[in-house]
């Protein structure tokens, strides 16, 4: 049997509080293919807080509530670990001369009821990032025996602070920045992405103006801290990003 996406939904209306049980007892083999669904979705953790909530009837078998645990404890475990991330990734950056306002990911996890925020199941660490001052950021360079500054200004500054930090942690993967955002990883393995534009459009016309929209909105985020304590997007602007995101 496949599992339909109605069952899927099922459990997911269960985990947030809308549905007390499924339509249906499901088999064991039925089970492991739930198993397989919400892995392939990322919703281990959201499944593990679902059938919690169901009735005793409705209980998977024994092996697939462990595998599900198992899961569920590194993911609220890796959750703790990334937002404590976060913040240091922040406080180096502002250090550094980079104002950033955390996107996607760890921003949307107080958006998440409190019984799921911490099985939210959590990537990398995405940016929107400007640099604090205009004359620029220096980036030191080898000139023989000596080391001098040079200043990087805009969305070069930025990416040239992103290569820096590949270089010091050796970092030998093709460095590649793309028109929106450029990235590396930190001391602990964790994909760091740098936003100077949030997002973008392909019609020409549409992409300026919504780019010209979010510059205008960027003092407001970053003003906006979050229950973690470090600036994440306000509700409106928020509401526009994640829709072109999935656009």
């Amino acid at each position: 049997m496949l599992i339909s996406t109605d069952l899927l939904f099922s459990i997911l209306r269960v985990a947030i509080g809308n549905e007390r049980q499924l339509p249906l007892i499901l088999s064991n083999n039925e089970w492991k293919e739930v198993l397989s669904l919400l892995q392939r979705h990322a919703l281990l953790g959201i499944g593990f807080v679902a059938i919690q909530k169901l009735p005793r009837e409705q209980w998977p078998p024994a092996n697939v509530t462990r595998t599900l645990t198992a899961y569920a404890t590194q993911i609220k475990a890796k959750n703790l670990e990334l937002n404590e991330e976060c913040h240091e990734v922040v406080r180096r950056m502002n250090h550094d001369g980079i104002e950033a306002v955390v996107i996607k990911g760890q921003s949307n996890w107080e958006h998440y009821p409190e019984g799921l925020r911490e099985y939210r199941c959590a990537g990398d660490i995405d940016l929107w990032t400007k640099l604090t001052n205009d004359s620029g950021i220096p980036i030191a360079v080898q000139q023989g025996d000596s080391v001098e500054y040079e200043y990087y200004k805009g969305v070069r500054g930025i990416i040239e602070y992103a290569r820096l930090q590949c270089r010091l942690r050796g970092d030998k993967s093709q460095f590649k920045p793309l028109y929106y955002h450029v990235e590396y990883h930190t001391g602990k393995g964790t994909e760091v992405e740098m936003h100077y534009r949030p997002s973008f459009l392909c019609s020409p016309i549409r992409n300026m103006r919504m780019q010209r929209w979010f510059n205008d909105q960027f003092d407001v985020c970053l003003k906006n801290n979050c229950q973690l304590g470090f600036p994440v997007l306000t509700p409106s602007v928020n509401v526009v990003y994640q829709l072109v995101h999935l656009y």
